[in-house]
Order: C-alpha cells, then sequence, then structure tokens
C-alpha cells in the first residue's frame, strides 16, 4: 500500500544530473553508485565512519574537522539505499553492506591501507560483518552503541514481523516517524535548520523507505552473537562507546558485547543517549582520537 506521505516525499531519481548537483562525490561500484566524501591529508593514516540504520552521512558531521586536524584522513559515506547513494534491487543484508565498503575501499585504492573503523548502530554491525571478512584490513575497531544482539530497545522489530502492519504503518507514516526519530536521536530542536533538512531531504530520492523496509527485514540485526565471537578472536585493539540514556538500542547490551569481545575497552557516557558522536561530539572525538593515537 502507497499512500499520500510515500508520494509526497518520494518524488525524485537519483540520475547523473541530480548527482551533479548535488555535495560530496560519486563512485559507481557493483551495486550502484555511492556517495561518500573524503577529507584530510593524504599522508594520514585512514579514518572511516559507517552510519546507522536511517541517518545518512552527516551523522559524523562533528568528527570532520577534529579528525583532519590531527592529520588523519577520513572517509565517509552513505549505505546503499540511504543519502545520496543509490536504492539497488537487492537484497538488503550485512553482505550488501560489506561488500559495498570493500569495494569503495578498493576503487579509492585504500585495499593495501590498515584502516581505523568506526561504525554506529547498525554501522556497528556492518563493521563487525567488515572485521570478520576483511581483518587484515582493519587496524583498530570502534563501536558505537552497535547492534547486533536481541535488545528490548529494538521497538520496531514487532513492526517489520508482521507483514500487513508493516506496510500499512511504513508506506503510510514512514518518512514522518524516521523524520521524528532522527529528530530525536540527534536532538536536533530546530524544524527549519540546516541540520534537519539534511534528516529529509534523503527522503526525497524514490526508494528510500522500500530500502529501509528491506534491510529491517532482510538483514540480521539481532542475532549476531557468532560474529561478535569471532571479531573476538582477532587480535586488534578495540573500543565500545555506548550513551548511557540510549532509547534505541539498550545500554545494558554493553555487558554481551564485553563478553564477546574480551579486552575491549569500554566508555559509558553518562547522560547521553544513542548519538554520542552528535549529541556529545567534544568528549567522543577526544576518546576517539586517543584510542587511535595509542
Amino acid at each position: 500500500m502507497v499512500g499520500s506521505g510515500y508520494m509526497k516525499y518520494e518524488t525524485k531519481e537519483l540520475t547523473s544530473v541530480t548527482r551533479s548537483k548535488l555535495p560530496g562525490n560519486f563512485i559507481k561500484l557493483t551495486d550502484g553508485h555511492t556517495h561518500y566524501e573524503l577529507l584530510g591529508s593524504e599522508k594520514g593514516d585512514l579514518i572511516v565512519l559507517v552510519h546507522g540504520f536511517v541517518t545518512p552521512y552527516f551523522a559524523w558531521d562533528k568528527q570532520i574537522e577534529d579528525f583532519t586536524k590531527q592529520g588523519f584522513q577520513v572517509l565517509r559515506y552513505d549505505l546503499f539505499g540511504r543519502g545520496f547513494s543509490d536504492r539497488p534491487k537487492k537484497r538488503y543484508d550485512n553482505n550488501l553492506f560489506v561488500k559495498q565498503l570493500h569495494e569503495l575501499l578498493v576503487e579509492l585504492n585504500f585495499q593495501k591501507h590498515k584502516i581505523f573503523l568506526i561504525g554506529w548502530s547498525m554501522g556497528g554491525a556492518i563493521s563487525l560483518n567488515f572485521t570478520k571478512t576483511y581483518p587484515e584490513v582493519v587496524s583498530k575497531l570502534i563501536l558505537v552503541a552497535p547492534i547486533g544482539l536481541p535488545s528490548p530497545g529494538l521497538s520496531s522489530a514487532l513492526l517489520f514481523k508482521i507483514p500487513l502492519l508493516r506496510n500499512i504503518i511504513f508506506y503510510n507514516f514512514g518518512h514522518k516517524i524516521m523524520s521524528k526519530r532522527i529528530k530525536s536521536v540527534l536532538q536536533i530542536e530546530d524544524i527549519n535548520s540546516d541540520e534537519f533538512k539534511k534528516v529529509v531531504e534523503q527522503m526525497e530520492y524514490k526508494g528510500f523507505l522500500k530500502a529501509l523496509l528491506l534491510t529491517g527485514t532482510q538483514m540480521n540485526v539481532y542475532h549476531l552473537e557468532d560474529v561478535y565471537k569471532e571479531v573476538g578472536k582477532i587480535e586488534m585493539a578495540k573500543m565500545l562507546i555506548w550513551g548511557e540514556v540510549d532509547g534505541s538500542v539498550s545500554f545494558k547490551l554493553h555487558t554481551k558485547v564485553i563478553e564477546y569481545l574480551p579486552g575491549i575497552i569500554f566508555h559509558p557516557m553518562k547522560d547521553i543517549g544513542h548519538a554520542p558522536q552528535y549529541t556529545n561530539s567534544s568528549k567522543f572525538n577526544e576518546l576517539v582520537l586517543k584510542f587511535i593515537k595509542d
């Protein structure tokens, strides 16, 4: 079922013409065009930033300046179906997103570089799967409120399990639900701000809601225990950052992450929710830079 809310938002196509007018860079990969930004010194070590389920790469806006000032090169990109990356007609699972990141690194000639990989929320699950698949590429792994374990905080779980209810709600109210959720997670107060514009402009392009729906039904976001355990066996430095009042992914799950990833450095952030990199960027950046440099 496609309601008026769906049609109101998704009116544009991502084409070569529209891409030429959008910020950032685009690169053609096997499954479609990926929107990305690469900043900082070419001589610096590479930090790769992987965003979450719905918020595109602007979720990392507050890291770029601090990281590049310290001499690092920073790569951020939009996952397929989000931001200005294509919405390919593919299965939206971990394999798709791991392949996207690997091909992006190869096309940008970073396949022989060691990277510092930072994954937030769903990006944490992607980063875990990427590290499991390409351990030789990752120097240090940083997880920020990662999904991948059974969580009472993932309130959308039931929605994705009931097809009729899912389709009615998603295709009629999905854009408004997602806009409100991002606004809350990132603590954006002014709906007329440039920040909020970045939230909704990705929703103007066709295929956005369908990509989210397919991800929710096709990607394993609740039972990656085996992946956690396999990554736990890989000898590399790992860090976990989690807001203590996370309303999206239960903070209590940090105990399981620590169990599965022995030796991981853990930094709880008091009075912070699901997006510490955005709502307390100064502390977050300080923790990350210290960890990377040590």
